[in-house]
């Protein structure tokens, strides 16, 4: 598939505004064919308060290594953006995952600075 749209952030994404996108009836939404779509999301340094209130909420412990969640936390907001796009033609309601499956190819270090990309 070749991208036709590119999303790209220098800050965090905001979910909230995405979510209210979200909202939108279908019928508002562009009919078509399913449009080539990516967000990127590069530079980013993890927020240790972020960190601290995913660990709270988990109960995951803190270590030298991000927990293998904290990634695909740390990049819904790409995913809101491009399943909340008008351009996309079928509401976010009838595209959202029922199962995920993670692969981690190498711990990530606290400190790293992370370049993060969906696409759909």
């Amino acid at each position: 598939m070749t991208t036709v749209l590119l999303l790209e952030y220098r800050r965090r994404p905001n979910a909230a505004a995405f979510m209210t996108r979200a909202t939108y009836p279908a019928a508002l939404r562009r009919r078509g064919r399913f449009p080539g779509i990516a967000a990127r999301w590069s530079g980013q340094r993890i927020g240790r308060g972020h960190l601290a209130a995913f660990q709270h909420l988990t109960g995951w412990a803190e270590r030298d290594v991000l927990p293998l969640l904290y990634p695909q936390v740390l990049g819904f907001p790409l995913q809101l953006a491009i399943l909340t796009h008008p351009a996309l033609p079928l509401p976010i309601w009838g595209a959202l995952q029922v199962r995920a499956h993670l692969v981690q190819h190498r711990p990530i270090a606290r400190g790293a600075v992370l370049d993060l990309a969906c696409r759909a």
